[in-house]
């Protein structure tokens, strides 16, 4: 709806709020969840905010990779 209405902003900071407080025990579902929002933002060529996301998400994979022990040889990413 907040897409349809252009209160995509709004609807943002409350959808993070949400999907934040799954962060430390579902982190797969944060990641999928940024990785709608962030093609959202793709599909209403906000590509700024939506690289931003997916940035983050991959630097999340990196220190994932990091922390399970498995050099993930991250550099930066460019989309």
């Amino acid at each position: 709806m907040a897409f349809d209405s252009g209160q995509l902003t709004q609807a943002e900071q409350l959808y993070l709020l949400a999907v934040q407080q799954h962060t430390e025990t579902q982190n797969e579902q944060y990641k999928c969840a940024v990785n709608g929002l962030a093609f959202t933002y793709s599909l209403q060529k906000r590509y700024d905010r939506a690289h931003e996301l997916y940035q983050n998400l991959y630097e999340l994979v990196c220190y994932q990779r990091d922390l399970n022990g498995r050099r993930s040889h991250c550099t930066s990413w460019v989309w």
